[in-house]
C-alpha cells in the first residue's frame, strides 16, 4: 500500500470539508458521543490529505476556544478536544503509512499514555504538593458542582453504588483515594478505546469511499486481532493480585495494581473479543436495526462479556467453528 493516499479519486466537495469540521465540534460537545470526535478530522485528512486534514483540526481548535472562554468561561472543553485532535493525528499516521492497525494503535496508545504519566508527574513534582493533597485541593474547588451532582445522582439512582458515591463526594479525601486509584486504568483504557473505535470507522469509510482501490489493511485487521498467548500468564497474575495482594504483601495498593492490569488487559481481550461477536453475526446473517442494536446493547451493558469471550478464545478458538459451518 502506499504511504500517501491519492485524494484525488475522490473529489469531495469543500463543503463537505466543512460539514466534518462541525461533526467533530458536535461529537466533542456532546456526553457520550465525545468518543467520536477524532474520526471527522482523521476522515477529512485521508479524503484532502494531511495539510488541509490538519488545518481543518487547528481552525476547529479555534472555534472551540472562542466557545470555551465565551460561553462556558472555561477551557476544559478546549483541552479535551485538543486532545480529540492529537489523537485524530495518530489515527491520521496509522492510515496514511499503511501501518498494521492494531501495531499502530499500541505504538501510539502507549506513547501517549507514558506521556501523560510522565507529564502527571513533572507538575506533582514542580508543586510543593503530594498527588493526593493536589487531587483533594481540586475536589475541594468543586464543592458547589459536587453538591449538585449528589442531587442528580439521589434523583437518577438509588442502587448501593449511588449511595457509595455519595458517601465518597462528602468525603474529598476518601474520593482522592479512589480517584488516584482509578486515573490510571481510566486513562490507558480510554485512549486505547478512542484509537481503536476511530480507527475501526476511518478504515471502513475508506474502503467505502475509494472503491477502486484494494488496499494491505481494513477494517477486517482491527476484528481479527488476536491476543498473544502469553499474556494469559499477566492477566492470571493480575487476578491473583487483586483478590489476594493486599494480604499477602500488607498493601492495599498491591490489589489495585492487579485489578488495574485486569482491566487494561480486559480492554484487549474486548477488543478480540468485540470481532468474535461481530463474525458470528456475519455467520448467522445478521444485518440492519437489529444488528446495529445488539452490537450497541452489548457493547454498552455487557462489555465483559466480549471480554471473557476473548479470553476463552484462546482455548476455544471460536472463529474457527465459524469458518467451518460456512464451507458446509
Amino acid at each position: 500500500m502506499d504511504k500517501k493516499e491519492n485524494s484525488k479519486q475522490f473529489q469531495a466537495p469543500s463543503g463537505r470539508l466543512v460539514l466534518l469540521g462541525l461533526s467533530s465540534l458536535i461529537l466533542s460537545m456532546s456526553f457520550i458521543m465525545a468518543v467520536f470526535a477524532p474520526f471527522p478530522l482523521s476522515l477529512a485528512s485521508v479524503i484532502y490529505g494531511r495539510f488541509v486534514g490538519y488545518l481543518l483540526g487547528v481552525a476547529c481548535l479555534g472555534v472551540i476556544l472562542f466557545i470555551s472562554l465565551t460561553i462556558f468561561k472555561q477551557t476544559t472543553m478546549f483541552f479535551f478536544y485538543g486532545v480529540a485532535f492529537l489523537l485524530s493525528i495518530f489515527i491520521t499516521e496509522i492510515v496514511l503509512r499503511g501501518m498494521t492497525p492494531m501495531k499502530g494503535i499500541v505504538r501510539f496508545g502507549v506513547g501517549f499514555f507514558v506521556f501523560l504519566i510522565l507529564g502527571g508527574g513533572i507538575i506533582v513534582q514542580s508543586s510543593n504538593l503530594s498527588l493526593k493533597e493536589m487531587v483533594i485541593a481540586e475536589v475541594k474547588k468543586s464543592t458547589t458542582e459536587l453538591n449538585k451532582q449528589k442531587e442528580e445522582i439521589l434523583n437518577q439512582n438509588d442502587s448501593d453504588e449511588a449511595v457509595r458515591i455519595l458517601n465518597l463526594l462528602s468525603q474529598p479525601e476518601e474520593l482522592a483515594q479512589e480517584i488516584i486509584k482509578t486515573l490510571p486504568s481510566y486513562f490507558f483504557i480510554s485512549i486505547f478505546f478512542v484509537l481503536w473505535a476511530n480507527l475501526y470507522l476511518v478504515l471502513k469509510s475508506r474502503r467505502m469511499l475509494f472503491i477502486t482501490r484494494r488496499y494491505k489493511f481494513n477494517e477486517e485487521n482491527l476484528l481479527r486481532f488476536k491476543m498473544p498467548e502469553q499474556a494469559i500468564w499477566f492477566l492470571v497474575l493480575g487476578l491473583f493480585l487483586s483478590m489476594w495482594g493486599s494480604e499477602l504483601f500488607q498493601t492495599e495498593w498491591a490489589s489495585d495494581i492487579g485489578l488495574t492490569v485486569v482491566k487494561c488487559l480486559g480492554l484487549f481481550y474486548f477488543f478480540q473479543g468485540f470481532g468474535i461477536y461481530i463474525q458470528f453475526l456475519d455467520h448467522i446473517r445478521l444485518t440492519g436495526l437489529l444488528r446495529t442494536f445488539l452490537v450497541m446493547f452489548t457493547v454498552l451493558i455487557a462489555p465483559w462479556l466480549l471480554a471473557l469471550g476473548g479470553v476463552f478464545d484462546m482455548w476455544i478458538d471460536f472463529k474457527k467453528f465459524f469458518s467451518k459451518n460456512k464451507n458446509d
